[in-house]
């Protein structure tokens, strides 16, 4: 495949050392290198995508550009230095540098991404001015890099660097540089202070020339497509502008990537790929984009969405199933699970020449935490997400638990099974304005009905367009016929007939909740007093009320 526009417009999402494994070393899977990582987390970008969302578009613009401008800063330190930006993290960044002197030139760049900071001025925003902070750890020794994932090539960082320059940057203050003793013995004249966790604390920026910014070579198609996630591929081929939108998020731990990796690097990789390719295939299976993945202690951390960079109308469900489905059929490596939906920035940031799509906001935050609490195996999620999704899940309530950054305490839940019970719709009480035409056309439906010739009318249209909105019009409409309905829900095959239930159960004469044992009584009635042919296939009709 030759190179095309959009193809090079793609180059700037992929890490170029991964681009460079793939030109050089394809066939390769893992790779152990003596290196410096460094982890800088920007605080303040959570406030102000909060404050400028009520500004709308015009906000998402205005935090567009101070992403923008701070991650310029940040990754034109590191590369005039010789680092190489492997990954964003929502606000984070992890950086790796390798070759003669990585760790003198590792320490250097952070310092200098300090000063940078500290250099920008707050940003304007509604309720006050935000200034932007940032705490950085820097590690160096053997790296340990694993590429994983069949729907897209990811980039996994673990093993004791990656949980290592976690423990530091996490033991930074705001506005600190935390580095090891191994950073600090490398790099003679490195001057340092107060102990911090694991670290000490750089005290003093590092002199040094900086070093010729090469560029990146032109990459064929066939090399970049594969690392870049399959969910985002069309909108980042077609561009759109940032925006603040509901988006359901979720986070994923994968544990067991600590010492383990250097111990038996093979079983772990082939562990880490089998379990990346679940999450993939999960998500895949119910619409939810895998954003990327992120470093943690021990483990990696990978992000899903639904709703961004497109929503489907039931994103929470979507990604509901796609937990539950890691739920029930675990992957090799054990999973922690937290998810949540609520209001957040989504958009493409960063400079031209290393670019991401990306989630911000308070959401994003909560379920980042939520997982955290999580035992192996368990998907915690909020009430509402829960209470945003069409299709009804079971779940088991938590005692409420206080998390950093929120005020109230939160209510965990206990992510159990897709219910085969319909979930109601709320009517919407607001007058319906914009749909003469289509009310005309179900109007003359419902006329025909009265008179007893039946229609069929198929709705179609974007989601969040007003669909539901429209049929509840309808309905109110029909008070004088009787109404039944049914939903195309998100269940899977473990609920079978899920849609059929609702209009068996009302041509039995009974709701939506009734008990099993009356279900299986009144159809037994009904068969042997109105429809006797249907009597050997009374079990196969029991299965369709759900029983």
């Amino acid at each position: 495949m030759s190179d095309d526009v959009s193809t090079r417009d793609l180059r700037p999402y992929v890490p170029q050392l991964l681009l460079s494994w793939a030109r050089t070393h394809p066939e390769r899977r893992t790779d152990v290198r003596e290196a410096t990582l460094v982890h800088v987390d920007v605080s303040g970008f959570t406030a102000l995508s909060e404050r400028l969302a009520r500004r709308g578009r015009v906000g998402a613009e205005l935090l567009t550009d101070a992403i923008d401008g701070c991650f310029s800063l940040l990754l034109g330190d590191a590369a005039a230095n010789g680092g190489r930006l492997l990954s964003f993290g929502g606000d984070a960044l992890l950086l790796l540098f390798d070759g003669s002197d990585h760790a003198a030139r590792a320490a250097r760049a952070a310092g200098q991404m300090r000063d940078s900071l500290l250099g920008v001025d707050p940003v304007d925003a509604p309720g006050g001015r935000v200034r932007l902070a940032m705490t950085v750890g820097v590690r160096t020794g053997a790296t340990h890099l694993l590429l994983v994932g069949d729907r897209h090539r990811q980039l996994i960082v673990c093993g004791p660097a990656a949980s290592e320059v976690v423990a530091l940057e996490a033991a930074a203050q705001p506005g600190e540089v935390v580095v090891d003793a191994a950073t600090a013995a490398a790099v003679p004249g490195l001057e340092t202070g107060h102990t911090r966790g694991p670290g000490r604390v750089l005290t003093s920026s590092l002199p040094g020339r900086d070093l010729p910014d090469v560029g990146s070579r032109q990459m064929p198609a066939s090399l970049v497509l594969p690392f870049v996630p399959e969910g985002l591929r069309d909108h980042l081929q077609q561009g759109s502008d940032p925006e603040h939108r509901r988006v359901a998020v979720a986070f994923v731990g994968i544990r067991g990537l600590g010492d383990e990796v250097v111990g038996d690097l093979e079983g772990t990789w082939s562990a880490l790929d089998a379990t990346v390719r679940a999450v993939q295939a999960a998500a895949a299976t119910h619409g939810v984009v895998f954003l990327g993945a992120d470093v943690d202690e021990r483990a990696a951390k990978v992000i899903l969405i639904a709703g961004a960079p497109t929503g489907t109308g039931d994103d929470a469900a979507r990604l509901l199933l796609a937990l539950r489905e890691l739920v029930e059929d675990p992957p090799p490596l054990p999973l922690r699970l937290g998810a949540t939906i609520g209001a957040v920035f989504a958009g493409d940031v960063g400079p031209p020449e290393r670019r991401t799509y990306t989630v911000m906001g308070d959401a994003v935050n909560l379920a980042a935490r939520l997982h955290a609490t999580s035992t192996p195996g368990t998907a915690i999620v909020t009430p509402e997400l829960v209470a945003a999704s069409r299709t009804p899940f079971a779940v088991t309530e938590l005692q409420p638990i206080t998390v950093r950054g929120r005020q109230e305490p939160v209510t965990p839940l206990v992510l159990g099974a897709a219910s085969a019970r319909s979930s109601s719709a709320r009517p919407d009480e607001l007058p319906l304005v914009g749909r003469d035409e289509e009310l005309v056309t179900l109007s003359a439906a419902l006329t025909d009905a009265r008179s007893g010739r039946g229609r069929l009318v198929e709705l179609v249209g974007e989601a969040g367009i007003g669909k539901s909105r429209l049929v509840a019009e309808v309905v109110a409409r029909a008070d004088d016929l009787h109404v039944v309905s049914t939903a195309g829900e998100l269940y899977r095959a473990a609920t079978p007939y899920a849609a059929t239930r609702p209009l068996v159960l009302d041509a039995l004469g009974l709701g939506p909740g009734a008990d099993d044992e009356v279900v299986r009584r009144q159809l037994a009635e009904v068969v042997a007093d109105e429809l006797p042919d249907l009597a050997d296939w009374q079990p196969l009709v029991a299965q369709a009320a759900g029983v």
